[in-house]
């Protein structure tokens, strides 16, 4: 064969393959109609499109456009996630705003204080989507190109020369394993009307899947109830088999309540609550009321405090459930068949262990040694807020030398219009539009506070006047034409946010400073976005942690998420049984209790945590009492007697008066051991 022919025949397959290779990547693009979208080409319709270039927009399926936006991956589910951005505080999977749901302009969706936040066009196979005018990462695809970052025209992604500078790219979600929902179940049979109750939901392979709810009283569903709302949607975190949504136990009714969880991305996954089904009460079940644990007769009404007792009143008085780190509770005892009371200490801030939501604890730092653990910074001092402070257990990196700089500083930064006494060219409230008066501050957040400002008229943001409280409003910017009015910067776009008619500087360039958003970590940040988080990669990068979702919230690391570490469980938990043989006919009860201490699994023998602990555990023991019984009258009959506190009240002939409310309830609790 000729060796003109074998280089042609070699040429050709090479590009065959490549296009093979193209054809199986994962991209979107502006199609004719959805027929060819998801007939020919096998994809999935994401939004509607009026044509491929200059276009308007609609929500998929609600506008009256030929063209959509086709996506070749994905289930084709544009349900907004519950998951928010933590640098947006938008859905995780939005790809663009609209400003209306039909023939409607665009938005970028990473803007700090979006226009449009109504009309969302989202998709669940695509995340952390923003606008920029570079390349993609290599980790994202071009989406849709836009005219400006908002009132846009829209633009295809791809088969289309393109006109616009502005793309939105984003990160093409990992498809998981198949969530399979195995079971799910009420937290409590019954309950109060007004209470919160858990749904809980397990599953295999379900790590990050979201799940909706569906409560029904038969065959009713919640939204045909009057007053019935349906827990909101939940998320399995990394590496757990079970997900709790929450439900508010309204409203009460004879019959009972079920639910139903369904993936959200696969509403042909789901799973029916078992019985025991939920009854809500209207009230209490019991008369007399219960005072202690002691008195609930039911493994239900005791776990769930159904009655909603004042627990203070069944342990000893040195005891403060009001305390948010000790949990006091009604426990059952299903060897005893009993309830009985107990309480424990939570794992808190100021223990040295890293507890979920904290990212050190004392002297505990996990792997972190300093600021240099953080991003770019290079040298300064890395400190741990102390307990009972406003960031109790975060890292403190203010101190720390490198990049950044902060709101504080004195410096005006971008995202910010004004920083402690640096407030670049403006003095005072007559620098806004028609103030005459007043008295002009910059707030904690380094922004402008017209609150105190005198002289224009009543208004409300939108009115194209800059009223009080506000520092511009659409076009009326008083004085202020650009960036460069705010301190150091050289350029950039200045613009006014249409929600809260304050300026915003986040877009501002030539500063000096960064600011949380800008994904590098500056000084009084931990990290910043979804990827600049220096050496950190994970959970495990914090002290026992071993699995679980780090967050980047607010520009602080979050470890709600986390699991494995101790976790908010108990150092330990005491639980008493009171008893007692006496019947009053003295008129004074004498009582004993027995006391028994369990420790956490999170505090194992020989840990810092049971050293440190050793006395409170010494705390739970034993006693006995003398107290005087309350007023009195006899009953006929004889009732049998009851081994306990609560037995005061029906057994041995005797009953409680009806005393006023206050007076019984410091009666009773003057019966308790302490």
């Amino acid at each position: 064969m000729p060796k003109k022919i074998l280089i042609l025949l070699g040429f050709l397959f090479l590009t065959i393959l490549l296009l093979n290779t193209v054809s199986a990547t994962d991209m979107c693009w502006f199609e004719l109609n959805s027929a060819d979208c998801m007939d020919t080409s096998g994809g999935q319709v994401v939004m509607d499109l009026s044509s491929s270039t200059n276009a308007h927009g609609a929500l998929e399926g609600q506008g009256n456009f030929p063209g959509v936006l086709c996506c070749n991956f994905g289930a084709g589910v544009t349900t907004c996630s519950s998951e928010l951005d933590p640098d947006t505080n938008q859905p995780i999977n939005k790809i663009i705003g609209l400003s209306s749901s039909t023939n409607a302009h665009a938005e970028a969706p990473d803007l700090a204080s979006p226009s449009y936040n109504t009309n969302n066009v989202c998709y669940d196979s695509l995340n952390t989507c923003r606008e920029t005018t570079a390349n993609c990462g290599t980790d994202e695809i071009p989406v849709l190109y836009i005219s400006s970052i908002t009132n846009a025209h829209i633009e295809g992604a791809s088969g289309q020369s393109q006109n616009y500078e502005s793309k939105i790219c984003c990160i093409v979600k990992t498809p998981t394993a198949q969530c399979d929902l195995t079971s799910a179940e009420w937290q409590f049979g019954e309950a109060m009307v007004g209470t919160d109750v858990g749904a809980i939901v397990n599953g295999v392979g379900c790590d990050g899947v979201e799940i909706s709810f569906e409560v029904f009283r038969g065959s009713t569903s919640c939204d045909d109830i009057d007053g019935c709302t349906n827990p909101e949607n939940a998320v399995f975190g990394a590496g757990s088999n079970s997900v709790t949504g929450t439900w508010n136990a309204i409203p009460s009714h004879n019959n009972e309540y079920s639910f139903v969880a369904t993936v959200v991305t696969d509403p042909s996954e789901t799973v029916p609550s078992s019985a025991p089904d939920l009854l809500v009460l209207a009230g209490c079940p019991y008369d007399p009321e219960p005072v202690i644990c002691k008195d609930y007769t039911t493994e239900s009404h005791c776990n769930s405090n159904v009655c909603e007792i004042d627990i203070q009143d069944s342990v000893p008085s040195f005891i403060d459930c009001d305390d948010s780190d000790i949990n006091c509770e009604c426990v059952w005892n299903s060897t005893e068949s009993e309830c009985k009371a107990s309480w424990g200490l939570i794992a808190y801030c100021g223990n040295d262990v890293i507890n979920p939501g904290e990212t050190c604890d004392g002297i505990d730092w996990g792997s972190i040694t300093g600021c240099s653990n953080f991003d770019v910074f290079t040298s300064g001092n890395l400190e741990c807020y102390a307990p009972e402070t406003s960031n109790e257990c975060q890292f403190d990196t203010s101190s720390c030398i490198g990049t950044g700089s902060y709101c504080g500083d004195g410096v005006i930064d971008a995202g910010e219009t004004c920083d402690g006494s640096d407030w670049g060219s403006i003095t005072d409230c007559s620098n806004f539009d028609v103030f005459t008066g007043g008295s002009l501050s910059c707030g904690t957040d380094c922004q402008f506070d017209t609150t105190q400002c005198t002289g224009p008229p009543p208004g409300v943001c939108g009115d194209g006047v800059i009223n009080t409280g506000e520092t511009c409003d659409g076009i009326v910017w008083g004085p202020i034409t650009s960036c460069n009015d705010f301190d150091l910067f050289t350029g950039g776009s200045l613009s006014c946010d249409s929600t809260t008619c304050q300026f915003d500087t986040s877009r501002c360039t030539g500063g000096p400073g960064g600011y949380c958003g800008n994904d590098i970590i500056d000084a009084g940040e931990t990290c910043d976005g979804s990827s600049d988080w220096g050496p950190i990669t994970s959970c495990n990068d914090f002290d026992l942690f071993t699995g679980g979702t780090l967050m980047c919230t607010d520009c602080q690391f979050d470890t709600l998420q986390c699991t494995g570490g101790p976790g908010d469980s108990e150092i330990g938990t005491c639980i008493y049984t009171q008893s007692t043989e006496d019947n009053c006919d003295d008129g004074w009860l004498n009582f004993s209790w027995t006391a028994e201490w369990t420790w956490d699994e999170g505090c194992p023998p020989e840990s810092q945590c049971r050293d440190d602990n050793q006395a409170l555990a010494a705390e739970c023991e034993g006693g006995s009492a003398i107290r005087p019984c309350p007023a009195q009258l006899p009953l006929r009959g004889r009732p049998a007697p009851r081994s306990s506190v609560s037995g005061l009240r029906d057994r041995t002939g005797y009953w409680l008066l009806r005393l006023p409310l206050a007076l019984r309830w410091r009666t009773l609790r003057s019966l308790l051991p302490g």
